[in-house]
């Protein structure tokens, strides 16, 4: 109505024939590609036919098309998930095989320090499946037998020895089954080891590419060795960061201060947590109780054992009054426990305000070292050490307590065997004597000073470099 009668027919008009000139180009055109995509669209229908099988980029043709299965071989192997374990990643590669040749069964095995792995295999079954093959199916042994006749398994994983595929016959007429080596820059591997089913043998297209599998199979295997690496070493980082943290959380960094006693400490700890810890427990009465060990584990069990052992004496302290209870009480739980298997060698000593006594009980544990300043000489008092806590079963005779005089300017030091045994100047370790030595020639100082001259010369940290062991260093001088 707005437009007009005539202006609105010949709109119509207009959008019939364009419309019927779209459809005949759309349609010349459609038969044009459709004459000259032909192949393309073959070789995209068998692609789809093969979709259950898991190999449905290509249709496999050995006489003319070698070059692009083996790339798509290459390609699928490196499809899998980096987080699968190896069984599954070499079944999702063999799991190719059988759709190419039908007749035919695989199977790998890994040398693995100087013995045969079997790892994983496919075949089709009667209902024309991809099928795995276990590792206790009767063709795993016959094939693992015949392995081992053709080569040294011992030294096969030099490439040299095995460099070539052996073939080798079931029916003792023609060759029916092949070895082929799996190897990576002159390393070798494995093996693939493939036979017929029935009578057939392998074509040349075929033992092509089998050797083009071999060299995809190599590099998944080089790949996943790598990965473990690069994982192993991301959760060794991981777990010592979480070390260093639940251990820096616990461990004191300074000595504590009590009246009438100089108390200090060096400590330093490997990359890898070795087992050192120590702590100090103020009691009623004016009294200090300092534990120093070592624990037999390494890394993170270190802190976890510390943090249990920690609060292991946080129950039981109130109900000890002497280091000797105290070391009997644990000795207890730890042997009555049977979801760790750590032990620790453990020394307790108990610090009195405004007295020189010292009483102290020990678990195992290094015997301490007793600074005579006045006399100008350095002792080892005779002392029972005790076994470790949680090594064996608390024996006939308990943990006793044991005392030490000292006089003023006297001091104890206490310490653990990273510091003797990883010792500088190029020595495994140093002996008791020579430590004694050591303590006797630093001049008399505050207890920080002459323990860290005593550090330097025992083992000394360069900067931004950790010791190979830890080593705990506790002196308590008297005032």
């Amino acid at each position: 109505h707005d437009t007009g009668l005539m202006l609105a027919w010949g709109a119509l008009i207009s959008l019939i024939i364009s419309l019927f000139f779209t459809a005949w180009f759309a349609g010349n055109n459609s038969v044009s590609k459709t004459s000259s995509d032909e192949p393309l669209k073959q070789s995209q229908i068998s692609g789809d036919s093969s979709a259950e099988t898991g190999f449905n980029l290509l249709a496999w043709n050995p006489a003319e098309e070698t070059s692009a299965n083996a790339s798509v071989i290459h390609y699928l192997l490196h499809l899998v998930d980096p987080e699968m374990k190896i069984e599954a990643k070499v079944g999702f590669g063999l799991r190719q095989l059988p759709e190419l040749m039908p007749e035919k069964v695989f199977a790998f095995f890994l040398f693995e320090e100087g013995r045969l792995r079997y790892v994983a295999g496919a075949r089709k079954n009667s209902r024309q499946h991809c099928e795995q093959i276990s590792a206790g199916d009767n063709i795993v042994e016959e094939l693992a037998g015949k392995i081992k006749n053709c080569l040294d398994v011992r030294s096969a994983r030099l490439s040299s020895n095995f460099t070539m595929p052996l073939v080798f016959s079931r029916s003792g007429k023609i060759e029916q089954g092949m070895l082929l080596p799996v190897s990576f820059c002159g390393r070798a591997q494995g093996v693939l080891a493939a036979v017929c089913a029935g009578t057939d043998v392998f074509s040349s297209g075929q033992k092509l590419l089998l050797k083009h599998f071999c060299e995809g199979l190599s590099l998944l295997l080089e790949n996943h060795q790598l990965y473990l690496t690069q994982t192993a070493s991301k959760y060794a980082k991981a777990e010592n960061e979480l070390t260093t943290t639940l251990l820096s959380s616990q461990l004191p960094v300074h000595g504590p201060a009590i009246k009438g006693w100089d108390i200090a400490q060096v400590a330093h700890y490997a990359s890898e947590h070795s087992g050192d810890f120590h702590d100090y427990i103020n009691l009623s009465g004016n009294r200090l109780m300092i534990i120093i060990g070592k624990c037999s584990g390494k890394g993170l069990n270190t802190a976890v054992f510390f943090t249990r052992f920690k609060a292991m004496i946080a129950c039981l302290i109130d109900q000890c009054p002497t280091p000797a209870d105290l070391l009997n009480k644990l000795s207890i739980c730890m042997t009555s426990e049977t979801t760790h298997e750590l032990f620790a060698t453990v020394a307790a000593i108990e610090l009195r305000g405004s007295d020189s006594r010292v009483t102290l009980a020990l678990a195992g544990h290094a015997l301490p070292l007793i600074n005579r300043t006045r006399s100008g000489f350095v002792e080892m008092p005779q002392l029972d050490s005790g076994v470790p806590l949680g090594l064996f079963n608390q024996g006939v005779e308990p943990y006793q307590n044991q005392t030490i005089q000292l006089l003023p300017g006297d001091g104890i030091l206490l310490y653990t065997e990273g510091a003797t045994e990883f010792a500088a100047g190029g020595r495994e370790r140093i002996s008791t004597e020579e430590l004694k030595q050591l303590l006797d020639h630093l001049p008399e100082q505050s207890a920080n000073i002459m323990l860290e001259n005593l550090a330097d010369q025992l083992v000394p940290v360069k900067a931004g470099l950790r010791p190979g062991e830890d080593h705990t260093l506790i002196y308590a001088k008297t005032e």
